[in-house]
């Protein structure tokens, strides 16, 4: 939060790093005053949304609303509707970007509110199905206004694979609106039956007696050859690519999120190339994890070697890097490779070098 320079309204108001913002759009549930929140996806607009399809569709319906990124969707929606009870699908980018206000209108306008989201450790934002569980079950702020009657709204986190699980949920629920009080978050498959259990015990026992037995047949002659083993872990390496904004871009954007230049923040990738007696025999791109590249990258290769002695020359260096914030690694020079042995090269000190272990 930082002081309003312009404009009326309270004192502060929320400044957004957009080089930072991954618009998962999780403040949009958590501002009390539906004021922020990415494009149509704010406070304001999933009001709007709920009044533009509460008039075309009956208040003794279900409100069924699930996540955009989830694996269930509209699809559940005839076996759901299979019941007394209309279903009304509505969808979310993530169920904890559902601000309080919108889940009370809902619940304000139909006989039941059912909120699917993403499993707990699948979710896109994170955190989002326990933000969303603390908002509207456990005082977390915004809490709704008038509180939320725990038997007309129900939390369920799942996907496909408890696809059975889900629809019991929901008859429950269906069956129970009005009467049943439920409160909180259930996860769909977190409970297994006593079958199951005892089944996958079983089977797990049979596959470790298997692995014990086959693990003393010998299988194939010794190895007689030898390899070098490229092993390494660097830290993602980044800069930013800058462009000034013009007047007309800088006025276009909201007031809290105003800027003089537009940057991108982009991950160095880097190039591996290996030679072996004069005669290059690896060559190629070794980039970061990450869905956005912004993890760290690593080295894994393993390459053979006959026994005796050999040339080596390794190069590590950045494809493209202008700012100059890469790490750059060579090595040139002998090894001994010995019959059933792996040489191995790693990166440590600082600065950064390579490191060969023979043993």
């Amino acid at each position: 939060m930082v002081p309003r320079t312009e404009g009326k309204g309270s004192e502060e108001i929320a400044a957004v790093d957009p080089t930072r913002c991954v618009s998962c759009g999780i403040c949009a549930g958590s501002c009390e005053q539906l004021a922020i929140g990415p494009g149509v996806r704010s406070g304001h607009a999933q009001i709007r949304l709920v009044k533009q399809v509460e008039g075309n569709t009956p208040s003794e319906g279900i409100a069924f609303v699930t996540c955009r990124q989830g694996d269930i969707d509209a699809n559940l929606l005839p076996e759901l509707s299979a019941g007394s009870s209309s279903v009304v699908y509505f969808a979310a980018d993530c169920v904890g970007s559902l601000h309080s206000l919108t889940v009370e209108r809902l619940a304000s306008h139909y006989r039941g509110v059912f909120l699917l989201s993403c499993p707990t450790r699948r979710c896109t934002a994170r955190e989002g199905v326990f933000t969303a569980a603390g908002r509207f079950f456990h005082g977390r702020d915004p809490a709704p206004a008038k509180g939320l009657d725990a038997s007309r709204v129900r939390l369920v986190a799942g996907a496909r694979a408890e696809r059975a699980e889900i629809r019991a949920a929901f008859r429950e629920f269906q069956d129970g609106v009005g009467e049943k009080s439920i409160p909180g978050l259930f996860v769909a498959g977190r409970r297994r039956g006593a079958t199951r259990v005892a089944v996958a015990t079983i089977v797990t026992a049979l596959l470790l007696a298997g692995v014990a037995a086959f693990s003393s047949v010998p299988w194939g002659a010794a190895a007689t050859d030898s390899a070098l083993r490229l092993a390494w872990r660097l830290p993602g390496q980044s800069y930013e690519d800058c462009r000034p904004l013009s007047e007309k871009e800088i006025a276009a954007l909201p007031v809290h999120m105003r800027r003089t230049e537009d940057c991108v923040r982009i991950y160095l990738k880097y190039r591996l190339a290996v030679w072996l007696d004069g005669i290059q025999v690896l060559e190629e791109e070794v980039q970061p994890l990450g869905a956005r590249g912004d993890r760290p990258l690593y080295v894994e290769r393993d390459l053979p070697l006959d026994p005796g002695t050999h040339t080596l020359r390794v190069d590590f260096e950045p494809v493209e890097d202008p700012s100059g914030k890469g790490i750059r690694l060579d090595y040139h020079g002998q090894i001994r490779a010995q019959a059933n042995r792996a040489i191995l090269m790693t990166v440590a000190g600082e600065p950064a070098r390579f490191e060969i272990t023979i043993p």
